[in-house]
């Protein structure tokens, strides 16, 4: 199976799930630095809810 993206280039099946794993990963990763990091308040605050949101999305999660 292959998701055409261009006329010209097509990616596995397994490349789009490994692609959104890493795209999850990082989305995770920068929220809790962001919480760890900010001095704002309101940007640690919306990190965190876009982290309880992205914590309840039904996709494939690493683990890590």
């Amino acid at each position: 199976m292959t998701i055409p993206l261009t006329s010209t280039c097509k990616i596995t099946a397994l490349e789009a799930y490994q692609q959104m794993e890493a795209d999850y990963d990082a989305t995770v990763q920068h929220c809790l630095d962001v919480i760890r990091d900010c001095d704002d308040p309101e940007v640690r605050l919306h990190a965190a809810q876009l982290l309880r949101h992205v914590e309840n999305t039904p996709w494939p999660r690493s683990g890590k």
